[in-house]
């Protein structure tokens, strides 16, 4: 069960499904309140430069990210220097290729 404040602002998170191919990305925010959600925003096709930007847009609000073989390599270097700091991604014609 998620933790709520009757007086803390409602929790937002965000979920993405990566693909190599930005065709098959998107990302779904959600607003909770207590134990109840709502869907606020859906975006897709998602390529990896707008990916970079939500996250850059959106570093305090925790992300979750499926990858169903392993996050590719461009990716995980992105998520390393973001980590850090502000992260230049390299991508390959819009994706994390």
């Amino acid at each position: 069960m998620l933790w709520h404040h009757p007086r803390m602002a409602a929790l937002h998170t965000w979920g993405v499904d990566l693909s190599t191919n930005p065709r098959h990305t998107s990302a779904v925010r959600m607003a909770w309140d207590g134990a109840a959600g709502r869907i606020t925003d859906v975006i897709t096709p998602l390529d990896a430069p707008r990916l970079a930007e939500l996250i850059g847009t959106h570093p305090t609000e925790p992300w979750g990210i499926d990858v169903p073989f392993g996050w590719p390599t461009a990716f995980t270097t992105f998520l390393a220097q973001h980590r850090i700091g502000p992260a230049a991604p390299a991508f390959i014609d819009g994706s994390w290729a």
